[in-house]
């Protein structure tokens, strides 16, 4: 659900934005678990657990706390997570020369590969990509399967750093949020590392 509200906000920037030099900060949660917090303290009230995977926009840093905006649907509320729980990426705007990477992440039993393959233009102009993804698990190897929790090849169209799946609304396949700075790619619900 907060995947969706997230994506459903990139799509939204990304329609409305003049300033392709737009800069937002995310927080990517890096552990299970999580909690939200209604105020920077370990005191305060815990009311919900962020999505291990997750990515949520930042509202504010305060030492070692991250206020993050969670939004179901249109309604919004600013909460706290411990700062040692999240990677900030620093998403510079529509920027699509990430998509001339390869990306991996290895994060203890997982390990993905990511690549797109520009196969033209869709009939607007925007540009047309194979987005080939392999996420495979080395317990389910070791138990006699194949391992692959993701194997996915399909078109997706870049709008201004949106990824689409074509003539559907952005959030079916979603946003991507790189940062340039860090060479870390929030797509598909992992976070990848540029190679």
């Amino acid at each position: 659900m907060f995947r969706k509200a997230i994506v459903g906000f990139l799509a939204v920037m990304a329609a409305f934005t003049i300033n392709a030099e737009q800069i937002t900060q995310f927080a990517f949660i890096k552990n299970p678990d999580v909690n939200l917090r209604a105020d920077a303290s370990t005191s305060s009230q815990v009311v919900g657990k962020a999505e291990c995977g997750g990515l949520y926009v930042v509202n504010e840093i305060r030492g070692d706390w991250t206020q993050v905006q969670i939004c179901d649907g249109i309604d919004c509320e600013y909460l706290w997570i411990s700062s040692q729980f999240v990677e900030i990426l620093t998403d510079r705007g529509a920027d699509e020369s990430f998509m001339d990477s390869s990306f991996s992440f290895e994060d203890g039993d997982t390990y993905g590969l990511l690549s797109f393959e520009r196969i033209g233009n869709d009939e607007w102009g925007n540009p047309k990509y194979n987005y080939h993804c392999l996420v495979k698990n080395n317990q389910m190897i070791r138990d006699g399967g194949n391992g692959v929790i993701v194997n996915e090849c399909r078109p997706v169209i870049s709008i201004m750093g949106i990824l689409c799946q074509p003539e559907e609304w952005c959030d079916v396949v979603g946003g991507a949020v790189y940062d340039p700075d860090k060479k870390l790619l929030w797509y598909a619900g992992f976070l990848w590392n540029e190679e």
